[in-house]
């Protein structure tokens, strides 16, 4: 069985202005829901760029560094940091530093169905 995600913590990342804790349980997977505005694109974002080094939504647009929240002035790091139950997990500061080949190698699974991607699917045809 594979790794749990347990904990997120964002600092000046993306709507965040300060720091933000989300703490997902013991379950096997997560669904995450809620009113407009109220940070579900934010956690997504903040996993995507913790384990691929960029938010897709972002890097199609030409705004890849538009991670940091600029909100709370130069004080607050910009960081995301992840609590799983296994290895996965650690802290990573904006601008990223990562290896190149530590970030390729999460991308090749596919760990977040974010809505619009669930919704493309359903919308397609059976060729499709």
């Amino acid at each position: 069985m594979g790794e749990r995600l347990q904990r997120l913590v964002m600092n000046a990342f993306r709507g965040v202005p300060g720091e933000m804790a989300v703490d997902f349980g013991p379950g096997q997977s997560i669904a995450i829901y809620g009113d407009n505005g109220t940070g579900k694109s934010t956690i997504a974002d903040a996993l995507e760029w913790y384990f691929t080094g960029q938010t897709e939504l972002l890097t199609h647009e030409g705004r890849h560094h538009a991670i940091r929240n600029l909100g709370g002035g130069k004080a607050p790091a910009t960081f995301v940091e992840v609590v799983t139950d296994g290895a996965l997990g650690g802290k990573h500061v904006y601008p990223d530093e990562r290896n190149a080949e530590a970030i390729a190698a999460t991308a090749r699974e596919t760990f977040l169905l974010r809505g619009r991607t669930l919704a493309d699917f359903i919308n397609k045809t059976k060729t499709e």
